[in-house]
């Protein structure tokens, strides 16, 4: 049975209504000669996105506060765990994050979304750059790896027993750090002191790349901070409510911003309807450094999240 759009409109919740809104729509554009239809070709429609928050106009409906090494950071009254830090990695971090986010964090034994078909690739970014189409072509649809116990989505925990790829100590370093810097906005219910991540899971986006509203509700401390980095492209991040009848907010995040979600914040519907363009940030090519040109293209289109938290 077929629905028109009017009924199937009113059955979505306000968060799909919002993924909807801000995702890229296309339309088809046909050229006529002599009133014969010749050819067409496929127009992106224009999106207003003059009610998305952007974290670098931190007037835009915000609180915006200062970490005790003095870096600025921005929360919502009405999403109490939900912490912002704008440009916290700086342009050398972000290059050396996006490297290893492309070389050695999809290393064997850490698990991708090309596991099950293909097995634990080994260099699948030197390949890559040695022209090799088949590697080229599993880079470009590379969605997602696991550093720490992969995930199991049918059962939905962690697998200890599996071999995997650890943590490894500059992520959790990292992000220890941050939870520290802004320990005194977290809510009083949230252990930051106490807090030692084991899983991060990588996003790699590209143009068209979405990911839906979901909960990150699985681990054992619901309310333990999850630190979320950014890299390369921007993008449009819905933050809703516990349920997603909640109407969400819409901010843009762009490359080396940190978000980070603890207490009641991390049971709200959050997800990624779009990407946007380059920023020019991880994706700036360093003039002392030639080998990182390549990585600076690829980055150019793609955005990168990785995010750490605690599972065990």
């Amino acid at each position: 049975m077929y629905q028109n759009d009017e009924v199937s409109k009113e059955v979505r919740s306000a968060f799909r209504e919002a993924e909807k809104r801000y995702q890229q729509h296309w339309q088809q554009s046909f050229r006529y000669r002599k009133g014969r239809r010749q050819g067409s070709k496929l127009l992106a429609v224009p999106t207003d996105l003059s009610d998305v928050r952007d974290s670098r106009s931190p007037a835009q409906n915000f609180t915006k506060s200062i970490t005790a090494d003095g870096r600025p950071f921005l929360t919502l009254p009405s999403h109490p765990g939900f912490i912002l830090l704008p440009e916290a990695l700086g342009k050398s971090k972000q290059r050396e994050l996006a490297k290893l986010a492309l070389t050695q964090y999809p290393e064997p034994p850490a698990n991708t979304n090309h596991t099950r078909q293909f097995g634990k690739l080994t260099g699948l970014w030197d390949a890559a750059q040695k022209g090799g189409p088949s590697a080229q072509k599993l880079l470009q649809k590379l969605r997602w790896c696991t550093l720490g116990p992969q995930f199991n989505w049918t059962e939905r925990v962690y697998d200890w027993h599996a071999p995997y790829r650890p943590l490894p100590m500059e992520l959790r370093d990292l992000a220890i750090s941050l939870c520290a810097s802004v320990s005194g906005s977290l809510p009083e219910t949230v252990a930051a002191s106490d807090w030692d991540p084991d899983v991060a899971l990588i996003n790699y986006y590209r143009s068209g790349d979405t990911l839906g509203g979901h909960k990150d509700d699985v681990e054992q401390d619901q309310a333990a901070p999850i630190v979320a980095l950014s890299l390369g492209c921007s993008a449009i991040f819905l933050l809703g409510g516990q349920t997603k009848e909640e109407q969400p907010i819409a901010i843009r995040l762009h490359g080396g911003d940190v978000v980070i979600m603890a207490g009641p914040a991390r049971m709200c519907y959050h997800g990624v309807p779009r990407v946007l363009g380059d920023d020019a940030s991880s994706s700036d090519a360093n003039p002392e450094d030639a080998e990182y040109v390549a990585f600076a293209e690829h980055v150019r289109s793609t955005r990168i999240n990785i995010s750490i938290r605690k599972a065990g």
